[in-house]
C-alpha cells in the first residue's frame, strides 16, 4: 500500500485536458444540469480527481458541466499516491458512499423555509420545484401522508429475521417520511 498525502494540492487545468475514465459505470447525464446550475450559482468548489495521467477519478459530472459551460479551467487534485486498485476502489467509493447517507425531511423543510425569502433560487441546491414543493406541503414534526384525512395516527409493528433486516427497513420506512422507531422484543 502506498502512503497516502496529508496535505492536497489543487491545480487548474483546461477541462479539454481531462480525459474521462473510459469503464465509468456511473450514469451520469441527467445529473449534468443541475450539477451546471450549481456551478453557475456557486462556482466551482468541490476538485475533480484525476491520475498522473489526468484521467478522471471523480468528478465525472462536473466535467461535463464545466464542458457544457465552456470553463477555461477547472480546479484538480491529482492523486498519484494511490495504487491503481486504490484508485479503482476510490471511483466506486466517491459514488457509494453518497448513496448511504438519508435525510431528514422535517431539518431539511426547515432549510428551505430559511432559504424561501424570494431573494434566493431555490432551484440551485439540486431539487426542482415540485420536489420542494411536496416536501414543503408533506413534512412537519409528524409525517401524515399527503391526499390523506387522518384523525388519528396509527401504529405498525414489522417483524425482522435479523437485525441487518430490520435495518434496511427502518431506513426505508424513514425515507418514505413516516415517522418510526426501533423495537427489540
Amino acid at each position: 500500500m502506498t502512503k497516502k498525502k496529508l496535505d492536497m494540492e489543487i491545480i487548474y487545468l483546461k477541462p479539454s485536458m481531462i480525459k474521462p475514465y473510459f469503464r465509468n459505470p456511473r450514469k451520469n447525464e441527467q445529473a449534468v444540469e443541475k450539477v451546471t446550475k450549481s456551478i453557475t450559482d456557486f462556482g466551482f468548489r468541490n476538485p475533480i480527481l484525476i491520475d498522473s495521467e489526468s484521467i478522471i477519478i471523480a468528478g465525472h459530472t462536473r466535467w461535463k458541466a464545466a464542458l457544457k459551460l465552456n470553463l477555461k479551467r477547472v480546479p484538480c487534485m491529482i492523486c498519484d499516491d494511490l495504487t491503481e486498485k486504490q484508485i479503482k476502489a476510490l471511483r466506486i467509493a466517491d459514488n457509494k458512499t453518497g448513496e448511504l447517507a438519508d435525510w431528514d425531511f422535517a431539518l431539511l423543510k426547515d432549510e428551505f423555509e430559511d432559504l424561501d425569502d424570494g431573494e434566493f433560487d431555490l432551484e440551485s441546491t439540486g431539487y426542482d420545484l415540485e420536489e420542494i414543493e411536496e416536501l414543503m406541503t408533506t413534512y412537519g414534526d409528524e409525517f401524515i401522508p399527503k391526499n390523506k384525512d387522518l384523525k388519528e395516527l396509527f401504529e405498525v409493528v414489522i417483524e425482522c429475521k435479523n437485525e441487518n433486516e430490520q435495518e434496511k427497513t427502518y431506513n426505508k420506512i424513514k425515507e418514505m417520511g413516516y415517522k418510526c422507531r426501533l423495537l427489540t422484543l
